[in-house]
């Protein structure tokens, strides 16, 4: 399914006129709602709307992480599952070749482990795709927030009625 959206953005692509780009560059204000929409669609979509080409690796390595983990613990649960069934079906053909030196009691607990283990790295794949949409909608309503060095707070000592000691704040903005 990703593969199919990639190669439908790449195939809408068009080159743009120097105009419309100097139109986009110059806009400093980003629509949260379509930040958040193009990074639920694709995760990193957003960070890219916004210009925070820096957080698409970290959001795709967060997505990656997650689901290497839901792959690898399913494959191990597979294993003990087969094991933990060879042992209880009855069927004197069967016989778990895989995990002779556990007991059937510490078979069950790992698979039971691994199932757990699916269940956590699904909920924090969802997590970080949450993630990924709320930090695509914040730094677009951040977009034309002010952050120039005239934001200060500058304090300096003073005398008060010729003789009192005492500090000044001057807020700067």
């Amino acid at each position: 399914m990703i593969r199919t959206l990639v190669i439908l953005l790449l195939l809408s692509w068009r080159p743009l006129s120097a105009q419309r780009v100097d139109t986009l560059l110059s806009s400093h204000d980003r629509n949260p709602k379509k930040a958040m929409l193009l990074s639920a669609i694709l995760p990193g979509l957003g960070q890219a709307y916004n210009r925070r080409y820096w957080k698409i690796p970290i959001v795709w390595a967060g997505i990656g992480f997650t689901s290497y983990l839901i792959v690898k613990n399913k494959r191990e649960y597979a294993r003990f599952d087969r094991a933990y069934r060879a042992r209880y079906d009855d069927d004197p053909n069967t016989i778990d070749t895989e995990f002779p030196r556990y007991s059937n009691e510490a078979i069950y607990r790992i698979r039971q482990a691994y199932d757990k283990n699916v269940q956590l790295a699904w909920i924090w794949t969802g997590a970080v795709y949450v993630l990924n949409i709320a930090d695509a909608f914040v730094d677009a309503h951040l977009s034309s927030f002010d952050v120039s060095d005239d934001l200060s707070l500058r304090w300096h000592p003073v005398i008060t009625n010729g003789t009192a000691p005492g500090l000044a704040f001057n807020l700067h903005f």
